[in-house]
């Protein structure tokens, strides 16, 4: 409970009780305060929406992006689709596996 001041000319100052509205859901937008999940929000749509950028860059960029992100089950799905896609030649940088598999290391070693 929040209690507001006001005051009239000819009163003194009065106190009235007032609700405070929260937020009743996270919008997964705005809400964002973890630093780790802006970046991965971030590098997610960099790499999804950039025009004219390297195919196996932008995977990299969505896939480091949605671990960042905590993402994993659309990571899970968009690794299934680009495995059976026979026209790439690369689907993700290793450098994108490594960095995962450092993180997903360190991520459950800080945990125990």
């Amino acid at each position: 409970m929040l209690y507001i001041k006001y005051q009239t000319l000819s009163q003194e100052p009065q106190y009235v009780p007032v609700k405070i509205i929260t937020n009743p859901f996270y919008d997964d937008h705005f809400d964002i305060k973890d630093e780790r999940f802006l970046l991965g929000k971030t590098l997610y749509s960099l790499g999804r929406h950039t025009k004219g950028l390297d195919q196996t860059l932008s995977r990299t960029l969505q896939l480091i992006g949605l671990g960042l992100y905590e993402k994993f089950e659309l990571a899970t799905k968009l690794l299934e689709s680009w495995n059976k896609d026979s026209s790439l030649k690369n689907i993700v940088y290793k450098i994108a596996v490594s960095i995962a598999c450092n993180y997903t290391f360190i991520t459950v070693a800080l945990s125990l």
